[in-house]
């Protein structure tokens, strides 16, 4: 599992990348890593909206739309997000792509399927 200072970093380059960019789509390329919502939910839920902030609570990191869902990340032992524009020359572990206006794209990354991907209604 990763530890709370590795979240915390996660949380950091979260919000130097991908805070306050309208997402204009959401792919998921493995719905194994996905908890109580489909793909279909997860893309309709987001796309249109952009994330406003981030909250890091133990080892999840949620990231709020403002008016909309708040979608909630964990790691598990092996994820990590990444940055990125054109398409990655290795993009095996790539789970869920957020892509956001101008080109620019936020990889959710889980080599061993342990973390997850939800939407909630809020944070508490």
């Amino acid at each position: 599992m990763p530890e709370l200072p590795d979240v915390e970093i996660f949380k950091r380059y979260f919000n130097s990348t991908a805070l306050h960019r309208k997402i204009i789509a959401v792919k998921v390329e493995d719905n194994r890593v996905l908890e109580n919502v489909s793909a279909e939910e997860l893309n309709s839920g987001l796309t249109g909206k952009s994330f406003e902030s981030t909250k890091r609570h133990g080892k999840y990191l949620f990231a709020l739309t403002g008016s909309g869902p708040v979608m909630v990340l964990h790691f598990g032992m092996t994820g990590f997000l990444r940055y990125y524009k054109d398409t990655p020359e290795e993009n095996s572990h790539f789970r869920v792509i957020f892509s956001f206006k101008g080109g620019y794209n936020l990889a959710y990354d889980n080599q061993r399927l342990l973390g997850k991907v939800t939407l909630s209604a809020g944070v508490g």
